[in-house]
């Protein structure tokens, strides 16, 4: 079986996971220093996995960097500096083979002697921090396999490398021996070095991730497999956008799996949709998430519709869109899958009556397909007779209440029942609109 979590780049888009302009989720977890690490760390979020091992174990490396209060032990322009020698090629200059560089004074002040002695104290620098780093946490439990791994790896290159000192000193770089070292690190421990310095990219990209879980507040989610949990069980949960936000507690179980989510405008529709997506994919690329507590049933996918353009090129409605976009994400799908597919004010690109038929026509289908998890949210009430009887389909909404001046109150909280405000009107009202139109019809006359 694969354990591939499904995920298109549409999804990506919608929940601004990755985003080249503007804002990102990843941008909440980028704190790698390197530039190896920030592709390290853009590996994991493009990689979410179905797999519980692969999840539990980043779990647990960033658990064991939170607990340990690990931080990044090295510098950017220092690794930049080794990654570059290390995988530069051996080949000396012609110059190096002229008679003259036997003589100590000649090769004293030759400008490559220069750089190959600070390239191999650099090397043995990060070797000497690497261990030093290593030693005073490979011994408390739990500690993660891969660096383990790279504990093993960095005592070999230390030892390789002492080899060089004199009676337990220090090593010194000397004109007798910058050949052999030169050579011992770009050729003999070639691979070890290559290993040693994806290691350091994945230690940049995982305190990067305990960073900020701890600054954050974020919390790991418990995932099983599905067969064992069929609910999701969430406390707390809010978007990492709106850290301040209203908080919510539910249940979205697997016997009431599909939900018409109503709500007024601005009462929390799509940031709630947005919130419960964003902490399925970040719990199956091994992340913690913000929530309180979450436990929920490994996913197989996630797939989203909530900012359907036009193609003006091709001449697409966003009416046409919307159900090409449909048809992908059906085609998609394995027929025992149970990802979580969201719909955001569905059909929205064209009239009323249009997206009531259209809407319903989907909810009766979905009736047919009883595993994946679905939220469609709509402004169009009407719908909730469309779910009556319907099994797995419930209810949801954004709670609206009056305050004492009549005026209405965002809970932006989830609820049961159909939301029955319209506030069209008051919003137009209230954004000054109408004064302003009127204030200009005035002056025409």
């Amino acid at each position: 079986m694969s354990q591939t979590f499904q995920i298109d780049e549409q999804t990506y888009q919608d929940l601004q996971i990755v985003s080249k302009n503007g804002i990102s989720v990843i941008d909440y977890f980028d704190k790698t220093i390197t530039d190896g690490g920030k592709e390290e760390l853009y590996a994991i979020f493009r990689s979410p996995s179905t797999d519980l091992s692969v999840i539990e174990e980043r779990q647990a490396t960033t658990q064991w960097c939170l607990a340990n209060n690990k931080l990044f032990p090295f510098d950017a322009q220092l690794i930049k500096d080794i990654a570059k020698y290390w995988s530069s090629s051996h080949d000396l200059p012609q110059a190096e083979n002229h008679w003259m560089d036997r003589f100590y004074f000649w090769r004293k002040y030759n400008a490559n002697f220069y750089y190959r002695s600070r390239d191999i104290a650099d090397t043995l620098l990060v070797i000497e921090r690497l261990n030093t780093w290593l030693h005073a946490n490979v011994e408390k439990q739990n500690v993660p396999a891969r660096f383990q791994e790279l504990a093993v790896h960095a005592r070999e290159v230390y030892k390789r490398l002492s080899a060089f000192a004199k009676n337990g000193s220090r090593i010194a770089i000397q004109t007798a021996n910058i050949d052999s070292l030169d050579r011992t690190i770009r050729v003999e421990l070639r691979q070890q070095l290559r290993d040693i310095l994806q290691l350091i990219y994945e230690i940049d990209a995982f305190c990067s991730i305990a960073q900020a879980a701890r600054t954050n507040g974020l919390t790991f989610p418990k995932l099983k497999p599905k067969a064992q949990q069929h609910a999701m069980e969430i406390v707390g949960l809010y978007h990492l956008f709106k850290p301040d936000s209203v908080r919510n507690d539910f249940i979205f179980s697997a016997d009431k799996n599909k939900w018409l989510l109503t709500g007024a405008n601005m009462a929390g529709k799509s940031t709630f949709i947005k919130a419960l997506s964003t902490v399925v994919f970040l719990a199956h690329a091994g992340l913690p998430v913000p929530a309180e507590k979450i436990t929920l049933p490994v996913i197989d996918g996630l797939f989203t519709t909530i900012n359907i353009p036009d193609d003006l090129h091709a001449g697409y409605s966003q009416f046409y869109q919307e159900a090409v976009r449909l048809r992908e994400i059906f085609s998609q799908l394995k027929s025992d899958s149970n990802a979580l597919i969201v719909f955001d004010e569905l059909f929205k690109g064209t009239n009323y009556q249009d997206a009531f038929d259209a809407s319903s026509e989907v909810i009766r289908q979905l009736k047919n397909i009883p595993d994946p998890y679905v939220i469609l949210s709509s402004h169009i009430i009407e719908l909730a007779d469309q779910i009556d009887g319907a099994g797995q389909f419930v209810a949801k909404c954004m709670q609206t209440d009056t305050n004492e001046k009549g005026f209405p109150h965002f809970t932006y909280k989830l609820t049961n029942g159909v939301a029955q405000e319209k506030l069209g009107m008051w919003l137009l009202k209230r954004s000054g609109l109408f004064e302003e139109m009127s204030a200009k019809s005035s002056e025409q006359q």
